[in-house]
């Protein structure tokens, strides 16, 4: 299993980062041969001489070493990691990867180990530079690498933290939809695509071996969890015609001009062909593992692991910068709690409105996704500087995919803006086009993860940064965006406010149910009962434990991250004071993607207007 997320596939494949090799001043010797022989075989005198071999050596930079060890570390994590490299790297032929696009990752045990015991020796190289001598820019990757690699030695010995089967984003869905992204613009590409599908089995195998594992170690789900995993691929492979990565490969290869129609019908064919004498087994062998472990009596709480609280102590660390404990987060969250409240009561005193408006029906409805479109063009042109980006291709979300997936989510950009950048809405989104409608485009799109994406394909960091992804920091901008968006929709006095301090107090109320729950041992009864008591109806609240079993602190990245920006933003606006301008800070906030937060504010520090 290898490096940051543990090889991209838990997490519908983003990207990772990882190892390299060089120290604190490297040289690189440029030989020059100059053989030149003043010389005559009959005519020699004493002033003949041979000029003997001189070699010229140049000693690069400490800036130059430490650019070629980010670059070392992209790329071995790109070679290891194909799955990585096809969604960080549109064109792998450019860069010398074109193999990886008939390949998969590997779930290894003992490979993760190794790879961690690696990072060690990177962490110790890269402290080894000296950071003095590095450029402005090149001191924030040197501080996000050392965060990274920090993290990934931090958490190394944790080896069965990852749900791979579960109903939330568990590999029997996830995995297909991502392949299902892969483009065809080539015949070649169409086999290589094949190929690597062939390798889906051999992958399912490994991931049955690891689920074995960890579940005779005490980790894992509630039974009944696998349970709904079993359902969902009941529901999938039915019907081999009607599965939906035939039906995706259908779709993508009807377009390739390439091909006459009777090759597309054999390509289909042997496609199918596979899918039912390897694809469909694989998948009763993944099923197989998940009726085995339905037999569990795991709560699905962190801390009931040998090992939980120390992971989720990780977790928190990491998903805060370094700048809380789970304490100092319960802490946190609840400090919030009570400053929401009296906000709350001040916002109703000075709109009693609100106290008996039915909200839903003062939210506004849309007649067609052209005045959602003018919403996004007015934001785009006041809170943000033009980056030229287009919006990302919309998708439906296949009714067949409905019941498993979120309600929207978005595939991104690669890093070199040549592939993706695929949002997908279910088709209620676009027929019956509301508020929430809205929100979600705002977060998936543009202003939020595609302009996020976007933005970091077009710029000039190293690979390094240009891979990293940051969760805390990407949900965190995306969620920020979501949320501004009811400045924009024409609300009756102060009930924006309102909706954004609702959201902002249930991030913090569901921070506080994750660490009650992942780490005091919270029943699944009482967190139940505390969501229906903040409103939630039973079906709302189960799907919330659903996904909060299943990706323990995963609400951090959502939650507290919103805060930062929102606290990033309260910092630049006090610095600017008359200046202030939301283009400027969110032009900063881009410029800075990725970066742990505590590197991010120390650059806010040392704004001057």
């Amino acid at each position: 299993m290898s490096n940051i997320r543990r090889n991209s596939i838990r997490k519908s494949i983003r990207k990772s980062i990882r190892k390299s090799n060089n120290r604190k001043w490297i040289t690189l010797v440029a030989v020059l041969l100059i053989t030149i022989m003043f010389s005559s075989c009959t005519n020699k005198t004493d002033n003949d001489s041979t000029i003997k071999q001189e070699t010229v050596v140049r000693e690069i930079t400490v800036s130059e070493a430490f650019d070629k060890f980010l670059e070392d570390m992209s790329m071995k994590n790109l070679k290891e990691s194909p799955l990585t490299a096809t969604f960080t790297i549109g064109d792998l032929e450019a860069n010398g990867l074109i193999h990886l696009a008939s390949e998969l990752d590997h779930i290894d045990i003992d490979a993760y180990q190794k790879s961690v015991s690696e990072m060690k020796v990177k962490l110790d190289e890269l402290r080894e530079f000296d950071i003095k001598q590095l450029s402005e820019k090149q001191k924030l990757n040197y501080k996000l690498a050392e965060f990274n690699l920090k993290h990934i030695v931090a958490t190394g010995e944790f080896l069965y933290i990852e749900n791979l089967i579960q109903p939330s984003a568990g590999i029997q869905v996830n995995f297909p939809l991502t392949l299902m992204q892969i483009e065809f613009e080539s015949i070649a590409e169409v086999d290589a695509y094949i190929n690597r599908v062939k390798e889906m089995p051999r992958l399912f195998d490994e991931v049955i071996t690891y689920e074995q594992e960890r579940f005779e170690a005490g980790y894992g789900l509630p039974g009944y969890l696998y349970d709904e995993v079993v359902e969902q691929i009941d529901s999938m492979i039915n019907n081999p015609e009607e599965f939906m990565m035939y039906l995706s490969f259908c779709d993508r290869i009807k377009d390739l001009n390439e091909l006459s129609e009777e090759e597309k019908e054999l390509y289909k064919e042997e496609y199918l062909n596979i899918i039912e004498e390897e694809i469909f087994p694989a998948f009763n062998r993944l099923k197989a593992q998940a009726q085995i472990m339905n037999s569990s009596t795991n709560t699905g709480s962190v801390s009931e692991w040998v090992d939980g609280k120390a992971y989720y102590e990780a977790l928190v660390d990491y998903n805060t910068s370094g700048e809380l404990d789970v304490e100092g987060l319960e802490d946190w969250a609840g400090e919030q709690l009570v400053m929401y409240t009296g906000e709350f009561q001040k916002i109703i005193e000075e709109n009693p409105n609100l106290m008996t408006m039915d909200i839903e029906a003062a939210l506004p409805t849309y007649d067609s996704m052209d005045e959602v479109y003018d919403i996004v063009d007015k934001v785009y042109s006041v809170a943000f500087m033009d980056y030229g980006t287009k919006l990302a291709s919309e998708n439906i979300i296949p009714i067949y995919l409905e019941e498993h997936l979120a309600a929207g989510f978005y595939f991104p950009l690669t890093v070199d803006g040549e592939d993706y950048g695929n949002m997908f809405l279910q088709s209620d989104d676009y027929n019956n086009i509301t508020a929430d409608t809205v929100l979600l485009y705002y977060h998936e799109n543009i202003p939020g993860h595609h302009l996020y994406y976007s933005y970091i394909a077009n710029s000039d960091e190293p690979l390094y940064r240009k891979m990293n992804e940051y969760l805390p920091y990407e949900e965190g901008w995306a969620t920020y965006i979501q949320n501004a968006c009811y400045d924009y929709m024409d609300l009756q006095d102060g009930l924006s406010e309102f909706l954004k301090l609702n959201s902002a107090y249930s991030n913090a109320f569901m921070i506080l149910l994750d660490i009650n729950f992942h780490y005091k041992g919270m029943s699944e009864e009482a967190i139940k009962g505390e969501l229906m008591m903040m409103g939630y109806d039973d079906e709302m609240a189960t799907g919330v434990i659903t996904r909060m079993t299943s990706n323990p602190g995963e609400i951090i990245h959502y939650m507290y991250g919103e805060y930062k920006m929102n606290y990033f933003k309260k910092i630049f606006k006090d610095a600017a004071g008359n200046k202030y301008s939301d283009k400027e800070f969110h032009d900063f906030i881009l410029k800075h993607y990725g970066l742990p937060f505590n590197v991010v504010e120390e650059e806010l520090n040392k704004l001057v207007f």
